[in-house]
């Protein structure tokens, strides 16, 4: 699992309820990679393209599923698009409805103990 962010770290918005700590032991030495300071800049088949801040161009990341947390300005777009076209497709978070964090991740982990 790759978690990519713009932030400086993963969680930022974790920090202010104290559950970053919870966050990190959970997920640092699981086989999930925390990638700071990146902007994905497009979903292509089977990967990400993403660019760092800090190191000019582009690289892919190796992806099977793609989980997209945005802010909170919500947006059905991208749903109503694939809404049909993909075997399966799910709805989360600010696409919904905007709302913090916890929630994003606690329907993100529904919807993973489904798959």
């Amino acid at each position: 699992v790759d978690v990519v962010t713009e932030d400086w770290y993963v969680g930022r918005d974790l920090v202010a309820t104290n559950d970053i700590v919870s966050w990190m032991q959970r997920t640092i030495g699981q086989d999930v990679t925390h990638i700071s300071h990146t902007t994905v800049v497009r979903i292509e088949p089977e990967q990400v393209i993403v660019t760092d801040r800090f190191i000019e161009g582009e690289r892919a990341i190796s992806a099977d599923i793609v989980v997209l947390g945005t802010y909170e300005r919500p947006s059905q777009a991208l749903y109503h698009t694939l809404k049909g076209k993909v075997p399966r497709l799910f709805r989360i978070g600010d696409c919904v409805a905007p709302r913090r964090i916890e929630q994003a991740i606690m329907e993100g982990r529904h919807i993973g103990e489904q798959l």
